[in-house]
């Protein structure tokens, strides 16, 4: 197993520097000397390291090499007040870059192809590997902040993230931050003076659906403050203004700039950002409509994410029923014997859902949808998410609430044809989720098309492979309903 690590070129010294290896924390034995930093007493050799300073003479504009790494490196970053550049590599633990480039020479010599683990994860997303999230460089150069996971045995049920703070000198451990909070940090910024850092914190451990606040630590002071309790959205970025007074951040919903001043603590909409785009169109106006759903009509923001919580096939598919009958009897222009159903992820678990439950639609499309609530547990990669949401399998309330919300039990009601789509790559949602259903289907005679892409994960991220998904997506629908497409499909 690989591990992560961040290091640092002092590019008028000459030297390479490690702040931080994910399996070692940084240690306390480095020692430096005038060429040359060890780490845990193994020499970091760089024999193309060049300096960038110059004397006196004619500018030259031809780029020179100034560090040829042993080990791929992502994630540079350039500090032209201290003179350095950060980057992040993956190492073996315990090694070195160069060490690390002799053991992955040896491993691809080997004679065979096994992975071994002893502990989760094994992979996560469409990987076999866990690294930094994110990190950031302080605009005067003198610190950096990162975003990791704890190396622990319950990474795949913990959503802990921690944030860390460290001197690009290289003297110190990294300090952490978020010591007393076990939810997932994530996005931190620097302020423009490098006096203060800002990031987005969750604060329920192993919701991964929890609201975002925004914290701002105090560097010299080493104190910590959390400044948007009052505001019902969850924010998805920050950036500081060049006073260091205001934040601007944004969240999905709607997808607009505010601003949040970090000494009152008020927040305000900056943007409105389709406004300009929309008056060149000529839309119809939009109707909103209204209908009593599960939940009662006070129920919205996060009171309304939480709500589903053990009830994923419960509350939304009654919402969903209820919407559609009231769509259908209000609006003469909705043909309710040609309808179809589509959804992707969560939206294909509930494709599944709805397959065992309604015969309303002429046909269905489940993109990566879970099958089976029990084998979807052992086969995912993130196991804080059914158990936050559900429970765990092998305890008998968490069992009863996975098998009331699993549509694979209602595999006797299903009889609607439909197309499942799954990427082989796709961790999240386990192949063996679509294939079965799809398996299910055919072997009791009903009609069912498996689409399956070797080289995708949880999306379809190549252009070829996208055209081919909406080639199947709309040829499987238009059949379905007798609908004659607008323009020739295949």
């Amino acid at each position: 197993m690989r591990c992560t690590h961040i290091a640092r070129l002092l590019q008028l010294a000459g030297l390479a520097l490690s702040l931080w290896t994910s399996s070692c924390a940084a240690e306390d034995n480095n020692t430096i000397t005038n060429t040359t930093i060890s780490i845990k007493h193994k020499p970091l050799d760089i024999k193309t390291f060049h300096s960038l300073r110059r004397a006196k003479s004619k500018p030259r504009f031809r780029p020179d090499l100034l560090y040829d790494p042993p080990m791929p490196i992502t994630k540079v970053a350039y500090s032209a007040n201290e003179g350095l550049i950060t980057f992040v590599a993956s190492v073996y633990p315990n090694s070195t870059l160069k060490e690390s480039a002799a053991l992955k020479r040896t491993e691809d010599n080997r004679t065979d192809s096994a992975m071994v683990f002893d502990n989760l994860w094994a992979r996560h997303w469409n990987e076999w590997m866990w690294s930094i999230d994110d990190y950031t460089l302080s605009p005067t150069g003198d610190n950096v902040a990162f975003v990791t996971r704890p190396p622990f045995d319950n990474m795949t049920w913990s959503t802990n993230v921690d944030i860390y703070l460290v001197s690009t000198s290289g003297n110190s451990k990294p300090r952490l931050l978020t010591a007393r909070i076990d939810g997932m940090s994530s996005s931190p910024v620097f302020s423009s003076d490098g006096r203060r850092l800002a990031w987005l914190q969750m604060e329920t451990p192993g919701c991964e659906s929890d609201i975002n606040r925004i914290y701002v630590h105090n560097i010299a002071a080493r104190e910590t403050i959390a400044i948007s309790y009052d505001w019902d959205l969850s924010p998805s970025s920050l950036v500081w203004s060049k006073d260091d007074k205001t934040i601007y951040t944004h969240s999905d919903q709607p997808a607009d700039i505010h601003l949040l001043d970090t000494y009152s603590r008020r927040t305000k909409q900056l943007t409105c950002v389709n406004k300009e785009a929309l008056k060149e169109l000529n839309l119809c106006v939009p109707e909103d409509f209204l209908f009593n759903g599960a939940r009662g009509d006070k129920v919205h923001g996060k009171n309304f994410t939480d709500s589903i919580r053990h009830k994923w096939g419960d509350l939304p598919y009654v919402d969903l029923m209820r919407g559609i009958d009231f769509v259908t009897s209000k609006y003469n222009f909705v043909d309710s014997t040609r309808m179809a159903a589509l959804g992707g992820s969560y939206g294909g678990y509930m494709v599944n859902w709805l397959n065992g439950h309604t015969d309303k639609f002429k046909c269905m499309v489940a993109h990566d949808g879970k099958f089976s609530t029990v084998s979807g547990y052992y086969g995912t990669d993130e196991l804080w998410f059914p158990e936050w949401d559900l429970g765990k399998p092998w305890e008998i309330a968490g069992r009863a609430i996975l098998e009331e919300n699993n549509p694979e039990r209602f595999a006797s009601n299903f009889k609607t044809p439909t197309l499942f789509i799954q990427g082989e790559k796709d961790f999240r949602i386990p192949v063996s989720e679509s294939l079965g259903a799809w398996t299910m289907l055919r072997r009791r005679g009903i009609p069912a098309r498996f689409v399956y892409f070797p080289d995708e994960d949880h999306w379809i991220n190549k252009m070829g492979n996208s055209m081919r998904w909406y080639t199947e997506v709309l040829d499987w629908i238009t059949t379905w309903t007798n609908t004659t497409a607008p323009y020739h499909i295949r």
